[in-house]
């Protein structure tokens, strides 16, 4: 039986159903525990050094808000806002800059990857000892491909090594 609070609440999640490309629509993100609460927690969470440091421009504010409005639409819910990264963020832009305008390997499709964002997220989240990657945006549209990561399936250890060798060899 549907209550009024049932269907408010489908009404209300129906816009975030555009956010989810339909081959996985069905499929609930990963969620890992948190150690020492056992609380579940969705795998990717949303970083926010540099990104999200705006100040009072207009422009950038409704931007960082579209992203955490999406993030929350897309069952996010660990966000992390320190300035403590040093030379991190250089480093992973080091990283993109070496596949940049390169095509995804197609062994990719083995753990559900269209993207090169993903493609390491999912390295990252592969490991079992990761609870939550923190990828830090201002655009939207990242954020969702970001979120994605969590869908499907997670390349394991003798995939994550191909995965290095195959970057390594770019």
């Amino acid at each position: 039986m549907f209550t009024r609070r049932k269907i408010l609440t489908l009404i209300a999640g129906a816009p975030a159903m555009a956010l989810i490309p339909p081959a996985f629509a069905a499929v609930e993100p990963l969620r890992r525990p948190i150690p020492k609460t056992g609380e579940l927690l969705h795998a990717v969470g949303l970083g926010t050094w540099q990104t999200f440091d705006v100040g009072g421009d207009t422009a950038g504010r409704a931007a960082a808000g579209e992203v955490l409005a999406r993030f929350v639409k897309s069952g996010g819910r660990m966000v992390d806002s320190s300035p403590m990264y040093a030379s991190s963020e250089s480093v992973v832009g080091d990283l993109f800059r070496r596949v940049k305008g390169r095509e995804l390997p197609g062994w990719a499709e083995e753990f559900d990857c269209n993207s090169w964002a993903r493609f390491f997220l999912k390295y990252i989240l592969g490991h079992p000892a990761v609870t939550c990657a923190i990828p830090a945006t201002r655009n939207p549209d990242y954020l969702v491909d970001n979120m994605g990561a969590a869908l499907g399936r997670l390349p394991d250890a003798a995939m994550r090594r191909r995965m290095v060798q195959h970057v390594r060899s770019l």
